[in-house]
């Protein structure tokens, strides 16, 4: 099979970075650097991603936290979520559920 002369442009991927984790507890590893960062060289960054056509998320709970299961309120949990992206000028959530054995 022959590709000569053929393009394909994909115009709806969307491509993301994802930093990882926030838990119940509030953000950690990559997730707690990013709060670390001054708010102009974030944006800095933000910026520089977003011209790039990359969005930037945050991953949350992941294999060591699972809110419902132990107790949590999920109106909490999401507000609290919500609020986090919104502070640091995110553009979504990654929802790593990870419960139970699979």
């Amino acid at each position: 099979m022959s590709l000569e002369g053929q393009t394909r442009v994909f115009h709806s991927l969307t491509f993301f970075s994802a930093l990882s984790f926030w838990l119940t507890s509030g953000p950690v590893d990559q997730a707690d650097e990013w709060t670390l960062i001054d708010n102009a060289t974030r944006a800095s960054y933000l910026t520089s991603y977003h011209d790039a056509g990359i969005s930037i998320i945050v991953s949350a709970f992941g294999s060591t936290d699972a809110p419902t299961t132990d107790g949590y309120d999920p109106v909490t949990v999401a507000n609290n979520l919500a609020a986090f992206v919104l502070e640091y000028n995110l553009d979504g959530v990654d929802i790593d559920y990870e419960v139970g054995s699979t």
